[in-house]
């Protein structure tokens, strides 16, 4: 899909819309002044809106997006239910309005050359035929795992439609607006555990399975409480509906094997299971190194094993996959509930919890104390707190550590919250998470594979935003509102696993012994170095430790997709 829109001083601007072949795409009928000339994602309240239109449940959607945007203009943004993205085109008044989705997990690019502006939901298509030089500060952002700059890409003068954000584009103007952000919400006071998991249960059980499809489906089913609660609300709601449990089996290595307790939960929901053995799927087996996109550094490490699971999706006939992405984000991460017990007085409570909490825990209490409670409150009102405790990567040379600062989040946290409540909503703005999205985006689209990431649903998030911290984190405990509100509907092996599994251990497996070779490679004659970036001989030194065991300082991992992608693309 490409967006080409000509506009200028005057009023002769034109509109043209061609398909990625080539194909020009017509613009509305004769008697047409609305048309809506592309749409992506899931509208989730289609028949609500088809209704209020007086339209049949039949109508097209982008006959239902166009009449839509006639009757309510841009208030039309915020009526629509679901994640998706949709441009109308408004042929009397020559307005086009460019709607992103509130999370921006379907992204729009444009770039602005003279009086054209290119529109495109590939970054690649605003490329050619002169690809614009990279985007300095965003390369420094990546160094440190850190996304581009709001609105910003990884190249100079290609721009990227925000999170809940519409352009309002006339001949001669370009009027970004923001109709809906992460924000905090007034705070959810119940009873007591019960209440708030009936509460988070209703919420879930009504959206989640409006994202189901009427046909087959998958889920890439893990031991935690987000892709699993995602199952059991489609499931709960909707008995017959066919979906296809997918999971990772890697019996070589035990600490990174979530096998178990996926197949416990695809037995008790009656899931058709799946299983993709890493073993025959190990990261970067495919040529033997990674493969970046054009349009971005970043890669996914397990890319491989996606692949494998797209694969055999295809095989089975389901074309759309569920994951459980945005659950830590919404739920879980290091969000803790000590600060505000501390502040608000309940210190019998935090006793309590402290007590419990050190019988599970590998720290010391003057840790969990240091890191739990005194670094929550000193970010939360000390200004500039987190950005004195940020450090540049030793191997950034000298020259680009000015621009470090400038690559940190600056997020929209009011201060006359709680600690806690603070954390929980930095950790919902998580700029990472639309790239997260649109990486396995990529990926999935080569095969014909739609994802779909309800947890990120804004009815969702606002409900995250809303809860007490001691909803999420308890003695040490995490995602206290989602294992309550899934008891009788998930195994209790799951609902009692207290430490997450992760896949760290494949990780260093597969770099240390498969991919020492092309490790080392991209660490000498590097071209970050040769730009100024990087001093080559720090970062060989941490590479090389690394494949030696000396530590497990991982973080070199996107310093190698930059130089990859420079070298590939560049």
């Amino acid at each position: 899909m490409k967006f080409l829109l000509r506009w200028g001083r005057t009023a002769n601007s034109s509109i043209a819309v061609t398909q990625p072949e080539g194909v020009p795409v017509s613009i509305g009928g004769p008697g047409s002044s609305y048309t809506c000339v592309w749409h992506a994602g899931v509208l989730t309240n289609r028949d609500a809106l088809a209704q209020r239109l007086d339209l049949s449940k039949a109508t097209p959607t982008a006959e239902l997006f166009a009449l839509l945007y006639r009757r309510y203009g841009t208030t039309a943004a915020t009526l629509a239910e679901g994640s998706l993205t949709w441009v109308v085109w408004d042929k009397s008044e020559k307005r086009l309005a460019v709607i992103g989705d509130r999370l921006g997990l379907h992204r729009l690019y444009y770039r602005l050359s003279g009086d054209a502006l290119t529109l495109s939901d590939r970054l690649e298509a605003l490329l050619d035929p002169h690809p614009p030089p990279p985007n300095h500060r965003s390369i420094v952002a990546h160094i440190h795992a850190r996304p581009p700059a709001p609105g910003e890409t990884y190249y100079q003068g290609i721009s990227v439609l925000r999170p809940g954000e519409l352009l309002d584009i006339t001949p001669g103007t370009c009027r970004p607006v923001r109709y809906w952000r992460i924000a905090a919400q007034p705070l959810l006071k119940l009873r007591d555990d019960r209440e708030y998991a009936d509460c988070f249960r209703e919420l879930l059980f009504r959206v989640v399975p409006a994202y189901m499809p009427d046909r087959r489906a998958a889920v890439a089913l893990s031991s935690g409480m987000d892709s699993t609660c995602i199952a059991a609300a489609i499931k709960t709601v909707n008995p017959t509906a066919d979906l296809v449990a997918c999971t990772w089996q890697v019996q070589a290595l035990p600490e990174a094997d979530e096998s178990v307790y996926a197949a416990a939960v695809a037995k008790h929901l009656r899931l058709t299971p799946m299983t993709i053995d890493v073993v025959r799927h190990w990261p970067l087996s495919r040529n033997g190194v990674v493969s970046t996109f054009r349009a971005t550094p970043v890669y996914n490490l397990y890319a491989d094993i996606w692949e494998a699971i797209f694969h055999q999706m295809s095989h089975i006939g389901a074309d759309v996959l569920f994951t459980g992405l945005g659950g830590d984000h919404l739920f879980g991460d290091n969000v803790f509930a000590y600060p505000d017990l501390l502040l608000k007085g309940r210190w019998f409570e935090l006793a309590r919890q402290l007590s419990a909490h050190r019988p599970i825990s590998r720290m010391s209490l003057g840790r969990v104390l240091r890191t739990m409670m005194l670094a929550p409150i000193l970010r939360g009102y000390v200004p500039g707190w987190q950005q004195l405790r940020q450090s540049p990567q030793p191997w950034l040379t000298k020259v680009h550590r000015p621009q470090f600062r400038e690559t940190l989040p600056q997020l929209d946290i009011p201060r006359r919250i709680s600690p806690g409540r603070q954390q929980r909503l930095g950790a919902l703005q998580d700029p990472f998470l639309p790239h997260a999205a649109d990486l396995m985006m990529r990926q999935a689209e080569a095969h014909q594979i739609e994802l779909r990431h309800p947890l990120l649903d804004h009815r969702l998030v606002e409900f995250a935003a809303s809860l007490p911290t001691t909803q999420t984190f308890r003695a040490g405990e995490r995602k206290i509102v989602v294992r309550n509100a899934m008891k009788g509907y998930l195994p209790d092996c799951v609902l009692n696993l207290r430490h997450k599994i992760e896949p760290t251990a494949i990780a260093h497996t597969v770099l240390r012994e498969h991919n020492r070779d092309w490790i080392l490679d991209l660490s000498t004659g590097m071209r970050l170095a040769e730009l100024g970036y990087v001093d080559e001989a720090c970062f060989r030194e941490t590479t090389s430790g690394y494949v030696e065991k000396k530590h497990n300082y991982m973080h070199f991992w996107h310093t190698l997709t930059l130089e990859d992608w420079l070298r590939r693309h560049f």
